[in-house]
């Protein structure tokens, strides 16, 4: 299969056919692994694993903990 390489912004960008996503079961917004061969000149990429719901959450707790304190851990870690 061909696809077309397209401008998005400063950005190139390749679209990934519909029934192709559906097999590597990715969508918008997912993350995936960019690997290039520029020796054989070959890009190939795979899907990263999903993290959970509670995982996720976890994230999100620790950033917004690390944000509201950050005065003090910086000042934490000066000691």
């Amino acid at each position: 299969m061909s696809q077309k390489v397209i401008v998005i912004g400063n950005s190139l960008a390749v679209t990934i056919p519909k029934e192709s996503a559906r097999e590597l079961r990715i969508g918008a917004g997912d993350r995936v692994e960019v690997h290039v061969d520029s020796e054989r000149k070959i890009v190939s990429f795979r899907a990263t694993e999903k993290i959970s719901s509670a995982e996720q959450k976890i994230a999100k707790m620790t950033a917004n903990f690390m944000r509201r304190y950050d005065k003090d851990l910086r000042e934490l870690a000066r000691k």
